[in-house]
């Protein structure tokens, strides 16, 4: 006798559109789109038990790919994951160039997936209602959001959108955050904080946050252990921002006072500014001389050109002077021409005093020696 099934957890069994244990979103942003998720599965248990919680990802990217595109997922893992894999398989294959080709393309891998992997499942009807986020570039268009529900594709979403737990206080918090446009380190922040307040309020949202950037030229998830660091750069912020507006619309101060209270709000957020930028230029210099697989950011996590001196266990990081910039522009145009230049100055890249961290931009490193030598 074949053995049953394992039982679809209750929350999966409500009304079509309920995904209320998870938390998605995608919206456009400056150079591409940035998608967030938790990465927590809850089961809801029998009266009387705890429900049982589960590490799971929930977003996905092609592992090699040419074309641009992620996938998101609110239900079963199982169709989420068929759909995911069907569709970067006939999207490298096809690359299709417009937005319409693309919504062909989502179109077909989902009827596919339908006639063969849900016919195979112990769970077909999870199929009809599995809900997605499909971000991608076509090759000859703009960046484009796609959301699907069973075998039905959306048209391209304009907006920011919201899977999973879209409520209407996760709805408002993210339309009075979003700005179009937005640089998209300022976006991974927005999006880090959109999870980290659904964690805050919706029951079965939780985890680790995890960021998917969509650029021209490819789709990562980000870093994890930087997003964990992010997670708490964001919390460190939210703490002094919140002083500051309370600060600020407190009448009861007097104007003679209240210059030196800003004063003191600011002096703070220009300290951990500083602290944090100095965690993420050391971060990806690190990763350039200790890790060979390190291929770069995918988005700039540091102001371009930033200059790093190292002496005496003190760390200084300055903007570039005119002349600096032009020494700058000159290794990036040598970079251009020698692609080796990324992890070849691993070799050179050693952290002593009387040396200098010339960090360029776009993961191009250098060490110049404090006299102007090469070292």
């Amino acid at each position: 006798m074949p053995p049953k099934p394992q039982a679809i957890p209750q929350r999966l069994l409500r009304p079509p559109g309920d995904r209320s244990m998870t938390y998605i979103s995608a919206f456009e942003c400056e150079d591409g789109i940035v998608m967030c998720a938790d990465t927590q599965e809850t089961y809801e248990a029998r009266t009387g038990y705890k429900d049982e919680k589960e590490y799971v990802e929930k977003l996905f990217v092609p592992e090699n790919s040419s074309y641009p595109i992620a996938v998101g997922g609110a239900g079963l893992d199982e169709p989420i994951e068929a759909f995911a894999l069907e569709l970067f398989e006939q999207v490298e294959k096809q690359q299709p160039a417009t937005i319409p080709d693309l919504r062909c393309v989502i179109k077909a891998a989902i009827e596919e997936v339908h006639a063969s992997d849900a016919k195979l499942s112990a769970w077909p009807g999870m199929y009809r209602t599995t809900k997605c986020l499909v971000a991608a570039k076509p090759k000859q268009d703009e960046f484009a959001i796609f959301t699907t529900t069973g075998k039905r594709v959306s048209f391209r979403k304009k907006e920011p959108v919201i899977i999973g737990y879209d409520t209407p206080a996760n709805k408002a918090l993210l339309k009075r955050m979003y700005r179009p446009n937005l640089p998209m380190q300022q976006a991974v922040m927005l999006a880090i904080y959109l999870v980290s307040q659904s964690k805050a309020r919706d029951v079965g949202v939780g985890g680790e946050p995890r960021i998917v950037v969509v650029r021209t030229n490819g789709a990562w998830i980000d870093d994890p252990l930087y997003i964990a660091a992010a997670e708490k750069r964001v919390d460190d912020f939210l703490r002094l921002t919140d002083s500051l507006f309370l600060l600020s619309v407190d009448i009861g101060i007097a104007p003679s006072k209240f210059p030196d209270e800003l004063a003191k709000v600011s002096s703070k957020i220009t300290e951990l500014r500083n602290a944090y930028l100095i965690h993420s230029v050391m971060r990806e210099l690190l990763l350039v001389q200790n890790d060979p697989n390190y291929k770069g950011e995918p988005y700039r996590k540091t102001f371009d050109g930033c200059l790093v001196s190292i002496k005496d266990g003190t760390i200084e990081i300055k903007e570039p002077s005119k002349d600096e910039l032009e020494q700058k522009m000159q290794y990036l145009r040598d970079a251009h021409s020698n692609p080796n230049n990324v992890h070849g100055a691993r070799e050179q890249i050693k952290l002593l005093e009387g040396k200098q961290v010339l960090y360029v931009g776009e993961e191009i490193v250098r060490i110049q020696a404090m006299s102007g030598s090469t070292g």
